[in-house]
């Protein structure tokens, strides 16, 4: 995947996940074996959209986004 296309994958998942809260968009984007780490409740990762999308709705109405952070273009250019 291109830089390119990290930041427009980045920035709809920002804009319709966090900003609009479409959690089909995390069933569509997220693999099913996913695994989140760092960031999660208690240190406990969190698997797949199934559980990511509870720890979203909750996280939505504390930290509200506007606009995608600046940091989406540090890391949608970085190879991991």
């Amino acid at each position: 995947m291109s830089v390119e296309e990290n930041l427009t994958l980045m920035r709809r998942w920002f804009k319709e996940v966090w900003n609009e809260g479409k959690m089909q968009t995390v069933r569509e984007l997220l693999a099913h074996d996913a695994v989140g780490i760092g960031g999660v409740e208690d240190g406990i990762p969190v698997r797949g959209p199934a559980e990511l999308i509870p720890f979203t709705e909750r996280h939505r109405g504390a930290f509200m986004f506007e606009n995608p952070p600046a940091t989406s273009k540090i890391t949608a250019a970085c190879e991991f």
